[in-house]
């Protein structure tokens, strides 16, 4: 049987941004299992100045379908399958992590994603070690940060629910160490994009006071400002506590936020990946379709941004149980 073959002459591609998906080779409306093939890419000169989180670069064929189904965004271990619920209970006693973070939830909409990733992950005591490193600098980033504004936050209004605290707690710890995973995965898979200072982009907007809100005009309020589909747990449990949430929002997030605060802990964290450093023989094989990479690289870029500003919600959460 013989193979067609589909060649691509390019001679040079200049991008300033890219939104969308910029695929690069055949576009095919809907899977099809019989599409097979030889692909060759000649591109002389490419040059793309920014991507944004929900941007996708891809080479060869991709199935549109297969981007409809990241629509989903993530699937909770309650609503898992077995196969699922398995990698997530081995990620979790592997990196000791006490809840399943949304990231790996992510991961899991591409399920051949999401095992590629344990297989990175399991019994890899370098990799491990080196997530556990990134952790705790970003740790010792926060508490140096923290110092300087920590005066400027009121306490007037403590949490008084043990349950949200606790919560709190361990989601910070979850979250340092899923960035630390996040860092190490671009690093392997992406090599060169932190070496760019400006990679990724804070993506905070400004936020405003709100008087007498709802719960849920302050959630509307916080993923828009700070582009984030997924709040930190402890937030959305703020919601049955209006007047903590009020005064978190109010008195805490939008003056930070309207002095720039958050965006200078963004770069102090960002400082930290700087450093980071492939170790010696981690880079896989992937055995990923086109499409999954795509998926991959686009969710760990998203994750990037959205973890420190995560961290940042979650800390001044954690200001108020003390």
């Amino acid at each position: 049987m013989n193979l067609p073959v589909y060649e691509y002459h390019i001679e040079k591609i200049h991008v300033e941004k890219v939104k969308g998906i910029l695929q690069l080779g055949q576009l095919v409306e809907e899977e099809e299992n019989t599409e097979k093939g030889i692909h060759k890419i000649f591109i002389n000169d490419v040059l793309i100045r920014e991507i944004e989180g929900s941007g996708i670069v891809g080479v060869g064929i991709t199935e549109k379908d297969v981007h409809k189904k990241k629509q989903q965004k993530k699937i909770p271990p309650d609503e898992a399958g077995k196969e699922i619920k398995i990698k997530y209970e081995a990620i979790q006693r592997e990196l000791a992590l006490h809840d399943v973070p949304v990231f790996f939830q992510m991961l899991a909409v591409e399920e051949k994603v999401l095992e590629t990733l344990w297989e990175i992950i399991q019994g890899n005591e370098p990799f491990q070690t080196a997530v556990n490193n990134i952790a705790a600098d970003v740790q010792a980033t926060v508490r140096k940060f923290w110092t300087v504004i920590a005066n400027t936050i009121p306490k007037n209004q403590l949490i008084q629910h043990p349950y949200i605290c606790e919560h709190t707690r361990k989601e910070f710890e979850d979250l340092v160490v899923t960035l630390g995973v996040v860092v190490m995965l671009i690093s392997i898979f992406l090599p060169g994009y932190l070496d760019k200072p400006d990679n990724p982009k804070p993506s905070i907007g400004e936020l405003n006071m709100l008087e007498n809100p709802e719960p849920d005009q302050i959630i509307k309020k916080l993923q828009k400002g700070y582009n984030l589909d997924f709040l930190p747990g402890p937030v959305e449990s703020l919601t049955e506590h209006s007047t903590t949430l009020t005064l978190l929002y109010n008195e805490i997030i939008v003056p930070l936020n309207n002095q720039d605060k958050d965006t200078s802990f963004f770069k102090a964290v960002r400082g930290v990946f700087d450093n980071t450093n492939t170790v010696n023989n981690m880079v896989p094989n992937l055995s990923l379709t086109v499409s999954q990479q795509a998926y991959l690289f686009t969710t760990l870029i998203e994750s990037l941004t959205d973890i420190p500003k995560k961290v940042y919600i979650i800390k001044l959460i954690e200001d108020l149980c003390s």
